[in-house]
């Protein structure tokens, strides 16, 4: 931050900047969970080829409310981001089963 945006600030005792600063990304971090975004991590496979990763990450982006998908091909681990309020790991299991690849919750 500049000293010229937010002099008041500045002024006071940096304990007192800590704690202010410290409330703010609490309140940050309490929005986004507040929002329904959470993560989970799906064991996937069997992913024999470079295909199935891709197959796998456009089925889940397709659902409504999936906001990111990461496929590890190798370790078949799937790290997907998702809105709660929309979607449920439940969901992406019973997608990818019918894809023909075992889902399950690690």
């Amino acid at each position: 931050m500049k000293r010229s945006v937010y002099p008041a600030l500045f002024r006071l005792p940096s304990a007192v900047r800590m704690l202010i600063l410290g409330s703010l990304l609490t309140a940050f971090l309490l929005t986004a969970v507040q929002a329904g975004e959470l993560q989970t991590e799906l064991k996937v496979g069997p992913m024999d080829c470079p295909a199935c990763g891709v197959i796998v990450r456009q089925s889940l982006q397709s659902l409504d409310g999936v906001k990111r998908v990461r496929v590890d091909a190798s370790e078949e681990r799937v790290r997907v981001e998702y809105d709660d309020g929309k979607v449920q790991p439940a969901d992406m299991i019973t997608l990818l089963t019918s894809r023909g690849y075992n889902a399950e919750v690690r």
